[in-house]
C-alpha cells in the first residue's frame, strides 16, 4: 500500500491472461496533480506493450477524474517507455534509497489532451 492508494479519486489497473497477472499499475493524486506508482510487468511479459497498455489506463484515468499535470519517478529502463507516452525528463537522475537510480517525469495537461483515443 501507497499514500493515497485507498483515495476513492485513484486508479489500480492490472493486465491479466490465463489467470496470470502480467502488469500492474496505480495512479493516485497528488500534488501537482496525478502521481503514476506501482507499474510493474512480469518480466516474461515485458517490450508486448503490457506497460504501454496500463500506462493507457492510467493516463484515460487521470483525465477523466479532473486531469491536471501527471507525475511518476522512472527507473531509468522504464524512461522510454515514459517518453513514447509524452512524458519529459524533469531534472537530473538522483536515488532512490533501497531501490535505486531514478527520473522524474512528467506530462503536461495538454500533452495528455493530445494522447486521447
Amino acid at each position: 500500500m501507497w499514500p493515497g492508494d485507498d483515495d476513492p479519486r485513484s486508479g489500480h489497473y492490472v493486465v491479466r491472461r490465463g489467470g496470470r497477472v502480467l502488469g500492474i499499475g496505480s495512479v493516485v493524486p497528488e500534488a501537482p496533480g496525478w502521481r503514476v506508482r506501482g507499474m510493474a510487468t512480469a518480466p516474461a511479459a515485458r517490450g508486448r506493450g503490457v506497460g504501454a497498455a496500463i500506462l493507457r489506463a492510467l493516463l484515460d484515468h487521470a483525465r477523466e477524474h479532473g486531469g491536471g499535470i501527471i507525475w511518476c519517478t522512472a527507473r531509468p529502463r522504464a524512461v522510454p517507455l515514459y517518453e513514447r507516452a509524452g512524458f519529459a525528463a524533469v531534472g537530473d537522475e538522483f536515488d532512490v534509497p533501497g531501490l535505486g537510480p531514478h527520473r522524474r517525469m512528467e506530462l503536461e495537461p495538454e500533452r495528455l489532451a493530445d494522447r486521447r483515443g
